[in-house]
């Protein structure tokens, strides 16, 4: 397993870096810093939440995962992609471990810099808050960017040229910002619940954190299962 996963690492590294370096991380930052500072002007206190919970983690990080998604199955199958490493006798299972594994590296840590980014321009250098919520919104992007990761990961597994990853974004723009059951399996509604807003069936805010786990643990297996040796 570890030789695919490795095949599967490289690739997709490889994928995410070489060429034109991907705009995404770039127009996800610039969108961020503007709209964190025009809440700064208009909200006050409320600023870093408001552009946490709205641009950050709602807007900016699902889309620039499914761009940085799009670098590796450009309209294409996610399985479809690895052919090429199982014609040289690879095992497409262990390698899309790694070629999402590798993503969901990127996209945790660019989901880290956003959060900081939108903190950082809502609070102001001179805020006293500022250190505790850079630590905290720290953490929550780069979970935030590791389940989007997988999760749109495996709807790139699904569909004829890998569509599924759309119809699991927009789902998951919809029903994630509900407060019922439907919103329970989509990480926007518990990452909402990270950042203080009211989280599905009025769960604990301590409870997201296992929730997002579980969420990316069965995307995980979803993609490794759906994908054929």
């Amino acid at each position: 397993m570890l030789d695919p996963t490795l095949r599967g690492i490289d690739l997709s590294w490889r994928r995410l870096t070489l060429g034109r370096m991907p705009l995404a991380p770039g127009i996800a930052l610039i969108f961020v810093a503007f709209v964190a500072w025009l809440e700064r002007q208009q909200s006050g206190a409320i600023a870093a939440d408001r552009a946490l919970t709205g641009a950050t983690m709602g807007v900016a990080l699902p889309l620039m995962v499914v761009a940085l998604l799009h670098r590796l199955a450009p309209g294409e199958r996610l399985d479809q992609m690895l052919l090429p490493l199982s014609r040289h006798g690879v095992n497409r299972r262990g390698a899309v471990l790694g070629y999402l594994g590798a993503l969901s590296v990127v996209s945790g840590g660019c989901g880290m810099i956003l959060a900081w980014v939108a903190v950082l321009v809502a609070r102001g250098i001179a805020d006293p808050m500022l250190g505790s919520d850079l630590a905290t919104s720290a953490w929550i992007g780069a979970l935030g960017g590791i389940s989007y990761a997988w999760l749109l990961g495996l709807g790139a597994c699904v569909g004829a040229r890998g569509g599924g990853r759309w119809t699991l974004l927009l789902l998951d723009a919809g029903l994630g910002m509900g407060t019922g059951t439907l919103a329970l399996p989509w990480p926007r509604a518990h990452l909402r619940n990270l950042l203080g807003a009211e989280g599905p069936l009025v769960l604990a805010q301590w409870t997201a954190v296992p929730w997002l786990l579980a969420l990316t643990s069965i995307a995980m297996l979803g993609v490794f299962f759906r994908v054929q040796r």
